[in-house]
């Protein structure tokens, strides 16, 4: 159970969730919150803690890890800071592919030779060298 006490407290995400604001009224329509996507970390209030709290005075951000997984299949979030090794591109190849191609267009406007090239195995090490070729057919 979440101590009142220990506010703010550091969240991270391990796959995309809401958050509710601060200022959240079940009574308000449409939903109103923050998207946290994963490997981000976010530091939660009380007044966000509360607003979590279905009518029972029950709150999502209570359950545990085996919780989570009965009830959403997965486990959404941690307490504590975001660790290194989840990163929001572990689960979407699509994210992957577009942050290491930005990354490498950047890098490729680079003049010297020698960081350029540093600066690109840097990247390949981050995200992986990606697909170099794809195969369209049709098979009928």
């Amino acid at each position: 159970m979440t101590d009142k006490k220990t506010f703010p407290r550091t969240l991270h995400a391990l796959s995309t969730i809401t958050l509710p604001d601060e200022t959240f009224s079940p009574s308000a329509w449409g939903s109103l919150g923050t998207l946290v996507n994963r490997g981000q970390q976010v530091e939660v209030s009380e007044a966000r803690y509360e607003a979590t709290k279905d009518r029972a005075g029950n709150s999502w951000m209570d359950l545990t890890e085996e919780e989570q997984e009965a009830r959403w299949g997965e486990v959404r979030f941690r307490w504590g800071a975001s660790p290194d090794d989840v990163r929001p591109w572990d689960r979407d190849e699509g994210l992957k592919n577009l942050l290491r191609e930005t990354e490498l267009a950047e890098a490729r406007k680079l003049e010297n030779t020698a960081e350029r090239a540093d600066a690109v195995a840097t990247i390949f090490q981050k995200y992986g060298r990606g697909q170099t070729s794809s195969t369209v057919a049709y098979i009928g």
